[in-house]
């Protein structure tokens, strides 16, 4: 069957992982103004770690409408985006890679 031009169909009332939907990274083709948008809801909601839920017709345009933040986001289906260790770094900044380099004793080479 072949719609009409102009009607959509509806074929799934959710695109969540676990009801069948699935995930594509778009990082590298993203809006800027998407992610600047998602950073100035957590700052207004004052919640440091939030997901947002976008529709967006095109990642690459800034069209979009937020339908839901989540104040527990899940963090495991973000692969290849360093998601989950993004996070823990948030939370123990002593434990990063830059933390540890800051700390080492410089000896003098000679």
């Amino acid at each position: 069957m072949i719609l009409p031009k102009g009607q959509s169909l509806a074929v799934r009332k959710t695109a969540n992982l676990h009801t069948g939907g699935t995930i594509h990274d778009v990082t590298d083709r993203l809006n800027p103004r998407l992610r600047e948008v998602a950073e100035e809801g957590a700052r207004i909601l004052d919640i440091p770690v939030v997901g947002f839920d976008f529709l967006v017709p095109d990642v690459e345009r800034d069209d979009y409408v937020i339908i839901e933040a989540n104040e527990r986001p899940g963090l495991a289906n973000h692969e290849p985006q360093p998601t989950a260790e993004a996070f823990v770094d948030l939370l123990f900044p002593q434990t990063t890679d830059r933390f540890l380099e800051m700390k080492e004793p410089r000896h003098a080479s000679g």
